[in-house]
């Protein structure tokens, strides 16, 4: 099965290495800003998940993520950023506006599939939102972390 991900995102060098991760596993719809992603949101199918990164021109992925939860025909869509942020003010902000996970961005290309793992056991999971953070160190070692309930 072949699941559909929605992917906004500026930064094409990103784009690309998530889509080499991806392969044959998912289909990828890609936007390069928040304003469009929010268009192609209410316009096209919804995705089986949705990958939004923080810091993006016209709308950041906060706002975006806001957005999804507030429309009635897309509050229950899995939103899932992906940041080159680790910062934890940037995580508190994300889980408040209702992101279900947050992921720092690989910098390999094995990071980048090991993410694409990661996605494909919570889509075939359908896992509940769990305030954790996966973090790619420099190393290539990942590193998760959590915040506590009270936190989000």
């Amino acid at each position: 099965m072949s699941f559909r991900i929605f992917l906004a995102e500026d930064n094409l060098d990103d784009v690309f290495l998530l889509t080499r991760a991806v392969k044959k596993r998912f289909d990828v719809l890609h936007a390069a800003n928040g304003e469009q992603a929010c268009k192609l949101l209410l316009t096209e199918a919804p995705p089986d998940l949705f990958l939004i990164d923080l810091k993006m021109p016209f709308r950041n992925g906060f706002e975006v993520t806001e957005c999804i939860r507030s429309h009635p025909e897309l509050n229950k869509l899995g939103v899932v950023i992906l940041s080159s942020s680790a910062e934890e003010r940037d995580v508190r902000a994300a889980y408040a506006a209702g992101a279900d996970l947050f992921i720092c961005k690989p910098n390999t290309g094995a990071g980048y599939e090991r993410l694409v793992d990661v996605l494909e056991e919570r889509l075939r999971n359908r896992k509940p939102v769990e305030l954790k953070v996966l973090q790619f160190e420099p190393d290539g070692a990942e590193r998760w972390w959590q915040l506590e309930p009270g936190d989000r």
